[in-house]
């Protein structure tokens, strides 16, 4: 019996279980709803409380001033820094270079500035590139580099006019251009060049001196010529040279040795004439001449010495007319006892240019009057009137 009583006893335990499990399941499920899932962060975050975020005051505790913040949209976050915010730009470019602020000095250059220059003028024919350095002392006129421009334009000049001159049809090359110093009617032509000369000299009471010349100019200042004239000697043959040791056109100057034969015919007899001169043009209308030399005669007498030269100044008063003056001196026998024999003579008068307008062949003509002045012993005429043409052929 007992043990059918503690058998009954534990079926009666078991049945009394059974009966609360229901309950028990229906006070789980009001305590935990069935849409939660586990949320492991709880437990990654369990042992550390999350800040607090500052919360948004109400509108009623906004102090005057205050405006709310408006929260723009997370997922407009990082779009302005590619858009193109036209108002905010101050046009700063990651390939230029910063911009220096420029402390020069108005018209003062740099070394780079002047560095360019030296490469753009570089190889250029010699009048461009003295135009170009003009303009760059225009726009640079305290330019720190003056003397280098100076030495650089000086020896552009030097090109310029001892090297050829750019140009279109018709330019001249600068060896070739000539200087227009005129022939004395009494004195020698000093400027090596191609040319016919003509003329004569009618002195009084009785005198006649007729001059015919022709010179050939081999080079810019190399000339040969031949011609006859009556000096006081007489009637002579007289070939010679022309050679221009100077003939600057930049300058305008002439330095010439001319070297003659003096072959006298009536009496006859051979004279050396060795001479120098010298020229040079003021502008376009002043010109000046001098000349110095000796005539080393060698008559049957013996061999006689005289001294020789003059001076001539011309003046063009418009591209046609002209005036000049001209002295010439002849002397000899400076060791006789009487006193040095000697012939100087002034001469004055005009010149005339025909072909200066129409652009023909180069023509001069001279007409002028000569008186002899402090002549002593010799006196061959009282004075004379003479005239000469020349005809340029280069």
């Amino acid at each position: 019996m007992a043990s059918f009583s503690s058998t009954l006893r534990r079926g009666a335990i078991c049945v009394a279980l059974f009966a609360t499990l229901p309950a028990l399941a229906q006070s789980e499920g009001d305590a935990l709803p069935e849409d939660d899932a586990f949320d492991f962060d709880d437990l990654r975050d369990a042992g550390d409380p999350a800040p607090e975020e500052d919360a948004a005051p109400a509108p009623d505790q906004l102090e005057e001033g205050d405006e709310l913040e408006e929260e723009g949209d997370p997922s407009d976050e990082g779009l302005d820094d590619f858009m193109d915010d036209t108002e905010d730009d101050d046009g700063f470019n990651l390939l230029d270079d910063e911009e220096e602020t420029d402390t020069r000095a108005p018209g003062v250059d740099t070394a780079g500035a002047f560095r360019r220059q030296q490469t753009l003028t570089q190889g250029l024919p010699a009048d461009e590139a003295v135009g170009l350095w003009e303009g760059y002392l225009a726009q640079y006129p305290n330019t720190m580099f003056r003397k280098q421009i100076s030495d650089i334009m000086e020896s552009l000049m030097d090109r310029l006019y001892d090297g050829a001159i750019s140009g279109g049809p018709g330019a001249i090359d600068a060896l070739d251009a000539e200087i227009d110093l005129m022939p004395g009617l009494l004195l020698e032509n000093i400027n090596p060049r191609s040319r016919f000369q003509a003329g004569f000299e009618l002195g009084f009471p009785e005198y006649l001196n007729l001059m015919v010349d022709y010179e050939h100019a081999f080079r810019r200042d190399f000339s040969v010529h031949a011609g006859v004239r009556n000096r006081y000697s007489g009637f002579s043959i007289e070939p010679g040279v022309r050679w221009a040791m100077l003939k600057s056109t930049k300058s305008q100057t002439l330095v010439t040795f001319l070297g003659d034969l003096h072959i006298n015919t009536n009496p006859a007899f051979v004279g050396i004439r060795p001479q120098f001169a010298f020229g040079k043009r003021f502008g376009d209308t002043l010109e000046l001449q001098l000349q110095a030399g000796v005539d080393l005669e060698f008559p049957s007498a013996g061999p006689d010495l005289r001294i020789l030269g003059g001076g001539h100044i011309g003046y063009k008063m418009s591209p046609t007319v002209g005036l000049f003056v001209e002295s010439r001196f002849e002397m000899k026998n400076f060791n006789w006892d009487g006193g040095v024999f000697s012939f100087n003579t002034l001469t004055f008068g005009m010149r005339f240019f025909p072909s200066a307008k129409s652009g023909g062949t180069p023509v001069q003509a001279s007409f002028g009057g000569t008186v002899p002045h402090s002549s002593r012993y010799w006196r061959f005429h009282e004075g004379s009137f003479m005239a000469q043409t020349n005809v340029w052929l280069d």
